[in-house]
């Protein structure tokens, strides 16, 4: 019997879930790699991300083994989240167009969309609309490109990579003037290449991006104001004014970001 696409569209997205163990009280948690929020240590899933997921659950004691997470890309996470119950995608942006797909446990933290360049070099970004004069490396498909182009930038002037260390190695070596990234996996993702940090600066922040956990429509409403309320715990200042996440979250970015 041949099957329309759809259905078999269907078949495998079933299949996939089907694959998948049930734990952390039968939730499915997925999650891509997102440094320093979500990374893969060998076999092990890390992140401060996870970190904060693991907490929750535990603040509600609920079982979670963080080595059940399963790493894939956003666009079959977020099709498996859309389509099934009891799933949850870790490090969602919540934006207008989700907001009626999901419900949503949050805001995890609020990265930014920042335009870096080289220390010693004079810019002269006082809107998105001034970074046409300057020649931007990007990420292929990735939150920051988008914005941009959401905004304005003349497509002409960006420089599209389809791999991490493209852009960065074109900012060392002079091949485009500026890049544009999240500032917490710039950080990471340049410690990783020996790239300096002090040897680069922030020219222009053009947007914070509310990061979420975001959890199937099926999901019982009463266990995702649960998870809300002990992230919002998880998150609140100690006597030292930092939260439990900005200690996890300095764990996993000890350099600090770049200014």
């Amino acid at each position: 019997m041949v099957f329309p696409r759809p259905v078999l569209s269907w078949f495998v997205l079933l299949s996939i879930v089907i694959s998948m163990p049930a734990f952390a009280g039968d939730l499915v948690v997925m999650a891509g790699p997102n440094p320093p929020y979500v990374l893969a240590k060998g076999l092990r899933v890390t992140g401060a991300s996870v970190d904060a997921f693991e907490a929750i659950m535990k603040m509600n004691g609920i079982p979670f083994d963080r080595k059940e997470v399963k790493l894939m890309q956003w666009k079959r996470a977020y099709a498996t989240t859309l389509a099934m119950p009891s799933c949850v995608m870790l490090n969602v942006t919540r934006t207008p167009d989700l907001e009626q797909k999901f419900q949503w446990v949050g805001p995890i933290d609020f990265p930014r969309l920042v335009l870096v360049g080289k220390a010693d070099r004079d810019f002269d970004i006082r809107s998105v609309d001034d970074a046409s004069k300057y020649v931007i490396g990007v990420l292929r498909g990735k939150e920051p490109v988008k914005e941009l182009l959401a905004k304005g930038v003349d497509p002409a002037s960006l420089r599209v990579s389809s791999v991490f260390v493209q852009p960065l190695r074109a900012l060392q070596n002079g091949q485009v003037d500026l890049v544009a990234f999240s500032d917490e996996n710039l950080t990471f993702l340049m410690r990783k290449l020996g790239m300096e940090k002090n040897k680069y600066k922030v020219v222009f922040v053009y947007k914070k991006l509310p990061l979420y956990f975001a959890m199937s429509k099926g999901t019982d409403p009463a266990l995702v104001k649960r998870l809300n309320d002990a992230l919002a715990t998880y998150k609140s200042p100690m006597a030292d004014g930092n939260s439990v996440f900005d200690k996890a979250m300095a764990r996993y970015l000890p350099y600090g970001p770049v200014e």
